[in-house]
């Protein structure tokens, strides 16, 4: 169980965060400022992890996650930051 999580924690944080923060939040942030794309990406970030459930404190914890992982990616331009906290939150989530 320790090993997919780690699979599933690497492929989704690289795959995710190079789509939601890689492309999307610089593409919003170019039609809109820094704030505001961060907040649509991670509204569509959230609204991208409804197959989990439609579950309202899911979609709110979600966004949360997703504004700081927009937080992070916006403070150095950088994919390294999301990438690796998205990792570690699945280790995290993997250890309970």
């Amino acid at each position: 169980q320790r090993i997919q999580f780690l699979v599933i924690g690497a492929s989704a944080a690289v795959v995710e965060e190079s789509v939601f923060r890689g492309y999307l939040q610089p593409a919003l942030i170019a039609r809109t400022n820094l704030v505001g794309g961060v907040l649509i990406g991670a509204t569509v970030f959230s609204l991208y992890h409804l197959f989990m459930g439609p579950n309202p404190f899911n979609l709110l914890g979600k966004l949360l996650f997703g504004v700081i992982l927009g937080a992070l990616r916006g403070r150095d331009r950088s994919l390294v930051a999301p990438v690796l906290a998205h990792f570690a939150f699945w280790q995290v989530i993997g250890s309970l």
